[in-house]
């Protein structure tokens, strides 16, 4: 009965893992597109401006996106104490 509880813990935290996981990723993808809808009326929808200067800005919007989800990447390594704060605000990894 102990390794049932255990299995069924295992399968319960790797389902919360993909979830969290998910709504990552749903988050950087909405993020990514109210921006780029932020832009588009901010801009007008004249098609040389927005051809001028439109992979640029959706090129910025992916890189920001994507810094959304930087946190969840070095948490793990902080929490195990892999990865400490400097007082300058600097990231130090401790290497093994």
């Amino acid at each position: 009965m102990v390794f049932i509880k255990k299995i069924i813990s295992f399968y319960y935290r790797e389902f919360k893992l993909y979830l969290s996981g998910f709504q990552d990723i749903l988050t950087n993808i909405t993020f990514f597109f109210i921006s780029i809808f932020i832009f588009i009326f901010s801009i007008g929808p004249e098609k040389n401006t927005l051809s001028t200067f439109g992979i640029g800005i959706l090129w910025t919007l992916l890189l920001l996106s994507s810094t959304l989800s930087l946190r969840k990447f070095y948490q793990d390594d902080f929490e195990n104490g892999n990865l400490l704060i400097s007082p300058a605000g600097q990231l130090v990894s401790q290497g093994n």
